[in-house]
């Protein structure tokens, strides 16, 4: 983690998680940039070989989302991402469960 001026703790996203929320936006939104510039995301975002984002301007990004769409498309479009990313991405690297149990400890883990 890295740590500000003064020595408080930054967090970080994985760009490659913020490149799924910008997808996200990308459904509700036309033009992007001006969005991202206003939270704060730099509008190469999408093309950094940076393996981290600060956690402050995606917090503000999903604010954004929400606002562009209001909360019920926001929360489809977040199930969505989940069922069809983050999930599908998790059991990629879950290999040795045997049954349900192993299964959902091997999930929490990764």
């Amino acid at each position: 983690m890295l740590k500000n001026k003064l020595n408080q703790p930054i967090g970080l996203i994985k760009t490659e998680q913020v490149k799924r929320f910008i997808d996200m936006l990308q459904l509700v939104e036309e033009d992007i940039y001006p969005i991202l510039e206003k939270v704060g995301l730099p509008e190469r975002v999408l093309n950094t070989a940076h393996p981290y984002i600060p956690e402050i301007p995606v917090r503000l990004l999903l604010a954004e989302i929400v606002d562009k769409c209001g909360m019920e498309s926001y929360q489809r479009i977040c199930w969505l991402a989940c069922r069809d990313m983050f999930i599908p991405h998790i059991l990629d690297k879950i290999s040795d469960a045997t049954n349900l149990q192993e299964l959902l400890v091997e999930f929490i883990e990764v």
